[in-house]
């Protein structure tokens, strides 16, 4: 009995571990994502725009852009995620530290990056 109590534990924990990873590979895999469409749109050139894409991960996650840090930081729970950005050129247009909301467009505007 004691030993069928030792691999439910064992199994459990290796669960919560695997979902753990996943939350992680997730948040890394948008944070990735919104850096490069930040980094593209700072290279393409003034008036271009489009949506910001957030790829859909079932994780509840806040996302915050610091142009001081060229940086994108992704958060959910008690874990997270971090990437740089090429430019610190980027703002929401009043800010150079805020938070993303979803649905939110990217666009250059006189060589800067302004997700709003």
């Amino acid at each position: 009995m004691l030993f069928f109590v030792m691999i439910l534990v064992v199994y459990y924990e290796s669960q919560l571990d695997a979902l753990n990873l996943s939350s992680s590979a997730a948040a890394r895999r948008a944070c990735n994502a919104i850096a490069a469409q930040v980094n593209n749109m700072a290279a393409a050139g003034a008036n271009a725009s489009a949506p910001l894409f957030i790829p859909e991960s079932g994780l509840n996650y806040t996302i915050f852009v610091s142009a001081a840090n060229r940086s994108v930081s992704i958060s959910y729970g008690s874990g997270g995620a971090g990437c740089g950005i090429s430019t610190a050129n980027v703002s929401n247009g009043t800010d150079y530290s805020f938070f993303v909301r979803r649905g939110a467009m990217v666009g250059n505007v006189d060589g800067g990056v302004v997700i709003g």
